[in-house]
């Protein structure tokens, strides 16, 4: 019944922190309660170690910590496609459970603990293998979005041939040439709607 006591305490402790840092935002940023939420759920080592180490004992670090966090959430907010959304959680989430892992053997070491140590030197060879299966399906999702742009372009390419040689004859007929420069720079941008004739 005790045991039960001191765990309920600490969850209310631990429920107060939160409650807490929640209601200390920055002077400029309305994002903060929604991107503890985000963390709690999404990464709650780190969040853990923020509420426990540096909220009342290392303002400093405490305040450095929150500035990441509120750019890690934003970041994954402001990511709107589905695919890039969802390997942005799943990065976050595997970046946490590296630094679990992390304070895990570094606590173990500190004990002398040889088995804990390799539990938590195991458990990060697991968690960085499936970091690798995140990088590379960010980057198929890169390639496919890119060999994408690379079908549109070429779909596109008798309107951008018939509009880039329409506007350097209009340049020629002004007498403004152009080495093109330009037109490299801005080649990402869509192509002129073909003219009416």
């Amino acid at each position: 019944m005790a045991a039960a006591q001191t765990v309920q305490g600490q969850s209310q402790s631990q429920s107060d922190k939160v409650r807490q840092l929640q209601s200390q935002p920055p002077k400029i940023d309305l994002d903060w309660k929604a991107a503890v939420e985000f963390m709690q759920a999404n990464c709650p080592n780190r969040m853990n170690f923020v509420i426990n180490q540096l909220q009342d004992k290392r303002p400093i670090q405490f305040d450095h910590a929150r500035e990441l966090i509120l750019k890690q959430y934003r970041q994954i907010a402001n990511t709107k496609e589905r695919d890039m959304h969802e390997l942005a959680v799943a990065q976050a989430q595997i970046q946490d459970q590296v630094f679990g892992a992390q304070l895990q053997y570094r606590a173990a070491k500190a004990r002398n603990d040889q088995r804990g140590m390799l539990e938590a030197k195991q458990a990060l060879t697991r968690i960085e293998d499936q970091q690798v299966d995140i990088q590379i399906a960010l980057r198929r999702l890169r390639i496919q979005k890119l060999q994408k742009d690379i079908d549109d372009f070429n779909k596109k390419r008798q309107t951008f041939v018939d509009n880039w040689t329409k506007d350097e004859l209009k340049r020629a007929t002004n007498g403004e040439f152009d080495d093109g420069a330009s037109r490299s720079a801005a080649i990402d941008e869509p192509p002129s709607p073909p003219a009416k004739k």
